[in-house]
């Protein structure tokens, strides 16, 4: 069998191989009838779900969680509810901010609640699918019976440890606090709390000092930024940025600018099935709407880059676009460049990740070393085509 006739085998059975990797759950994409544009909500958390290569939100629909499902981040649907208060549970009003996450194999949503007779606070809820139905972990709020807390989320350390983030209300305090409890590894309780920062330590805050939705974002080791939301002294939310000194809690927090300017808040960042960097929050402030951006770190900070933010990566295999990348992979040496903000990643033949990452008009090179003779490459680009891959042999 002659080399040329070797190779052309490899590409004919990599490429189905390859794609089959993402393929997709039967689902009939005309049932997802919800558009971003029209989707009201506040506070959304977007749980990225490998098992089923679908993205969720779940909504405060009191006293019910509504669960939400996609498969592009564009078009959505309703699945159910993933949480039904029952009677004996302890929270009867708020329902906020159900935010989903996984963990030692189970799937958890955090979310804050009150009632007339005991303070606002955190409870934990779990289950063994993203869709429900969650279950109460303990019937009580995890955080301190005598602060009104609220916006609880999970963050998992270097050494796999499990904390909660969480705000102490500024309605007691008068100047919000952001705070971080280790968990016990079921979730179900809490240690003492240690303050991280207050909302007055950021120059913008208005009058209200009001500290809301805590999100931890390690872009790499040793960098770790806290948003937050908070008003500023025009009364606009915004997504604050705070960076530790030293990459973990325990640093000193120091703050940022903000990252908007569209009276929305309370975000988290995510990557996508197509490793695009994304933020989710809701804006305006007023008439909340499901708002997702593409976000990019770059020289040590986080910003809003303009770019689709449409997931396509379920629609096959494409070409790659030679106006926006240049790819060269030489003596196992894989070059990308870019004059477009673009996203990469690189495959083996098994499916294997080599390496991914962000490149454009501050960084436009990323470059690896791979023992693989043959690569496949993806890109994400702005240009309206989000998803392409192609096979690549080493010269």
């Amino acid at each position: 069998m002659s080399k040329l006739y070797f190779i052309v085998i490899l590409l004919t059975l990599a490429i189905p191989a390859f794609a089959n990797n993402f393929e997709e759950e039967t689902d009939d994409p005309a049932s997802y009838t919800i558009d971003i544009n029209d989707f009201w909500c506040r506070d959304p958390y977007i749980f990225v779900d490998e098992a089923t290569k679908s993205y969720y939100l779940h909504i405060n629909e009191a006293p019910y969680f509504g669960c939400y499902k996609s498969k592009n981040l564009v078009k959505w649907k309703k699945v159910g509810y993933s949480f039904t208060r029952p009677s004996n549970f302890w929270g009867t009003k708020d329902f906020w901010a159900p935010d989903a996450f996984y963990f030692e194999g189970s799937y958890y949503v955090f979310a804050t609640f009150s009632s007339d007779s005991q303070k606002r606070g955190v409870s934990v809820f779990k289950s063994n699918n993203a869709e429900g139905p969650f279950t109460p972990v303990v019937n009580a709020s995890l955080t301190r019976s005598d602060w009104n807390c609220l916006d609880g989320t999970l963050y998992i350390d270097q050494f796999e440890d499990p904390w909660m983030i969480f705000c102490h209300e500024w309605i007691d305090t008068r100047d919000g606090e952001i705070h971080a409890a280790r968990m016990s590894y079921d979730l179900s309780s809490l240690e003492s709390a240690t303050l991280l920062f207050k909302a007055s330590s950021a120059s913008y805050a208005g009058n209200d000092k009001v500290t809301d939705a805590p999100f931890i974002y390690e872009p790499e080791k040793g960098v770790m930024f806290c948003l937050w939301s908070t008003f500023n002294k025009s009364n606009q939310y915004v997504i604050g940025v705070a960076k530790s000194s030293n990459g973990t809690l325990f640093g000193t927090w120091t703050q940022q600018e903000p990252l908007n300017d569209d009276n929305g808040g309370h975000a988290m960042i995510f990557e996508g099935f197509d490793g695009v960097l994304r933020i989710s929050y809701h804006a305006p402030n007023t008439d909340p709407h499901l708002t997702i951006k593409r976000i990019a770190y770059r020289n040590g900070s986080l910003r809003l880059v303009a770019g689709d933010i449409s997931d396509n990566s379920s629609t096959g295999i494409g070409n790659i676009h030679p106006e926006t990348t240049a790819v060269v992979f030489r003596n196992n040496q894989l070059q990308f460049s870019s004059d477009s903000e673009m996203c990469v990643q690189a495959y083996d033949l098994q499916g294997r990740l080599i390496t991914k990452g962000q490149i454009g008009q501050d960084d436009n090179r990323l470059s690896v070393k791979t023992n693989s003779p043959l690569v496949i490459v993806k890109t994400t680009d702005n240009h309206g085509n989000t998803h392409s891959s192609k096979l690549i042999k080493s010269n």
